[in-house]
């Protein structure tokens, strides 16, 4: 979208029809860049954990070495191990 300072602008009214169905296509496109890059760390994260990386790597356990390596919470290393599960299932009914 440009300039860090076109996200704090308040709305200005009521916009046309044709910029309507600009900014919703350009909505669209990002949602669905997030959703498949969800689907990326996914899958990056459940082939990590099974391979129990953390080990090779000299941490004590999954949170520590998500800690250190990627700098988040004991609860968001807990999270994406979470994601993982979420999108592994939806990937197995996608499949059935």
């Amino acid at each position: 979208m440009g300039e860090r300072g076109d996200q704090n602008r308040e709305p200005v009214g009521p916009t046309s029809q044709a910029e309507a169905r600009r900014l919703t296509g350009e909505l669209r496109a990002a949602i669905e860049e997030v959703r498949s890059a969800v689907l990326v760390l996914a899958a990056w994260v459940r082939a990590a954990h099974r391979a129990r990386v953390w080990t090779a790597l000299g941490y004590s356990g999954w949170a520590a070495y998500a800690g250190a390596g990627f700098r988040v919470s004991r609860s968001t290393a807990y999270r994406l191990l979470d994601l993982a599960a979420a999108a592994e299932a939806i990937e197995d009914v996608v499949a059935r």
